[in-house]
């Protein structure tokens, strides 16, 4: 029989390990050296093997505006986000990935943004060892690309307005949510050409409670008991009636929005405090990360400790270097307004981690900063006032989300094995803790390069399958950055998961 089930059994407690805060954190006088230009001429049509078709929609890369938190940050801030668009040929509509690292307040551009999903990329493991280069296997020959940083994350930055900006955080899983959400909404009011694209959240490590906690909050955008803000509700309303026009007035239905808006591609992820314990007893008898010794970083334990924070400063010296951020974005940073010190007035970034080298660039790009700021974060502060601590990572919030999500969207989960920091098959240790049997299928499919996949039994529901699949294959060279490696794969992956769920 090719399935087996998960059981229960007894588990002790994992120490506290900041997980999915990497992409990584490096020292503010962290070490590197300046990138190379690529040639100034690069675009995303040069990657070799892609047609490129005779009308794209631009590329672009911005800032939205977003209010202060109820809660959490008490500040307003400027999230970056950055659009690639899809290099398919096919007239009808393509999906929106919307790629968010995790953290919290971990860089999407060091990050997803830069390694393996896009059309130009740094993917060979190591620090400073070669230019962004073409990547023929861009997510973006199938789909549309929308990257967001977190609050202060990244390019992302926060504006003072009290003197203590960082509140009790009782609600930073859903405030988080609605920043992301207010992002995509309001990039959408302004892209009438994405308005029928299906949605798909990719998330990485602590992005994948944030993707969960997006999801719950799309599933009951109508219902008022659900602590979404006024404006941003009709935001979504308003959405949803052009992406079903037969039903525009209405409340849409949770299987509509989670078959056509919801889906999600979790990479690596963290979803709640219960994962640590329910790991344990499979890291500490997995063969291939027992296979190496101490000192090994927990992102890969394939490579030493500090291997991530290496990673970073590459991305941050690509992204500060002209012609190299040019590749990686698609974009000039340059024709950015809000990046420059005259829109940065009263601008504050605590315990955020910067690269004094790629900070020397961006100052001679574009101008000098005021003291509490900084031009790109590897990560900020999330919501704690001492940088380390925080009741986030001990929070259980997003799983009690994790039944309705499996019932109305689809689900796709990668296992990579060198990965320490998050180990997935630990997952149904956890589901089976909140009452939910699965079984796993290692069994090849036709037409399937890399098998995988769980079934999740959900409690009865009348007129509802209860019986979800779940993609869920194995990367044998990875670890917790995926498409660091395996970007090539994880992309041909997604777009036949895709393929199949149409």
């Amino acid at each position: 029989m090719p399935f087996f089930f998960t059981g229960r059994g007894a588990i002790a407690l994992l120490p506290a390990v900041l997980l999915g805060v990497h992409c990584s954190s490096g020292g503010p006088n962290s070490s590197g050296s300046p990138i190379e230009n690529v040639d100034a001429g690069a675009s995303v049509a040069d990657a070799p093997g892609v047609d490129t078709p005779p009308k794209l929609p631009p590329a672009e890369s911005s800032f939205i505006d977003v209010p202060a938190q109820s809660t959490s940050f008490r500040s307003a801030s400027r999230i970056f986000y950055s659009f690639q668009p899809t290099l398919s040929v096919d007239n009808k509509p393509q999906p929106l990935l919307v790629f968010f690292n995790g953290g919290p307040a971990a860089a999407t551009s060091t990050c997803l943004m830069s390694y393996g999903t896009g059309p130009f990329t740094l993917d060979t493991p190591g620090a400073g060892e070669d230019l962004p280069h073409a990547n023929p296997r861009t997510f973006a020959r199938f789909a549309n690309l929308l990257y967001i940083d977190a609050r202060n994350a990244g390019f992302s930055y926060n504006f003072r307005t009290t003197q203590n900006d960082i509140g009790d955080c009782r609600e930073f899983m859903v405030e988080d949510a609605i920043d992301f959400l207010r992002v995509l909404f309001r990039f959408l009011i302004n892209q009438p050409g994405l308005r029928h694209s299906r949605v798909v959240l990719v998330a990485e490590s602590y992005g994948g409670a944030r993707a969960l906690t997006m999801a719950h909050l799309l599933l009951h955008y109508d219902d008022p008991s659900v602590p979404i803000p006024d404006d941003l509700r009709s935001e979504i309303r308003g959405h949803f009636d052009t992406f079903w026009p037969e039903a525009a007035g209405g409340t849409h239905t949770m299987a509509a929005i989670g078959r056509e808006f919801a889906r999600l591609v979790l990479i690596q992820p963290f979803v709640g405090a219960m994962q640590y314990p329910a790991q344990r007893p499979l890291l500490e008898s997995d063969p291939y990360l027992n296979a190496f010794g101490p000192g090994r970083s927990n992102y890969d334990v394939r490579e030493r400790a500090g291997w991530e924070v290496r990673m970073d400063q590459r991305a941050m010296m690509a992204l500060s270097d002209e012609a190299s951020s040019r590749a990686l974005l698609g974009f000039d940073l340059a024709l950015v307004r809000a990046i420059f010190p005259d829109e940065r007035v009263n601008v504050v970034r605590p315990w955020a981690t910067f690269d004094a080298n790629a900070e020397t660039l961006f100052r001679s790009r574009f101008g000098s900063l005021g003291r509490s700021d900084g031009y790109l974060a590897s990560r900020g502060n999330f919501c704690t006032d001492d940088g380390i601590s925080s009741p986030v990572l001990d929070s259980n919030e997003a799983i009690q989300w994790i039944p309705e999500v499996l019932r109305f969207s689809r689900l796709f989960l990668t296992n990579a094995r060198y990965d320490r920091a998050i180990h997935t098959p630990g997952l149904f240790v956890l589901l089976d803790e909140i009452g939910l049997s699965t079984e796993v299928d290692r069994e090849p499919r036709p037409g399937v390069d890399r098998p995988g996949w769980f079934r999740v039994k959900l409690p009865a529901n009348a007129n509802l399958e209860q019986t979800v699949e779940v993609r869920f294959p194995t990367y044998e060279d990875a670890g917790h950055m995926v498409t660091v490696r395996q970007g090539p794969d994880l992309a041909d992956d997604v777009a036949n998961w895709l393929s199949e769920a149409d």
